[in-house]
């Protein structure tokens, strides 16, 4: 899996100020997002796994993104994977070869 940035869109296309290209293996990404939580009352942003919160009350508060179940994490990646190969031809100086 490959992450994106810095697509800018112009009237003749795609303008690349900054390209940054990392690889995230998929059970990365879905750790990473299904985890998420954040706290109604302050706006708080944790990771259940990374950067839990230290109070049980705020804990019992935290609320998931309706998009940050795992299911819907999974059928985003495979959208994203579906298009993978478009983006390499488009950023040959990035992905070089191998990718």
């Amino acid at each position: 899996m490959l992450a994106w940035s810095g697509l800018v869109p112009v009237a003749r296309g795609w303008y690349r100020p900054d390209t940054v290209l990392s690889q995230v293996p998929p059970e990365s990404l879905v750790e990473r997002l299904t985890l998420r939580r954040v706290d109604p009352m302050t706006g708080v942003a944790y990771h259940l796994l990374y950067a839990p919160p230290a109070a049980r009350d705020v804990q019992a508060r935290l609320r998931q993104h309706p998009r940050d179940n795992e299911e819907s994490v999974t059928h985003r990646i495979a959208q994203y994977s579906a298009f993978e190969a478009e983006l390499h031809d488009c950023y040959p100086e990035v992905c070089g070869t191998g990718l």
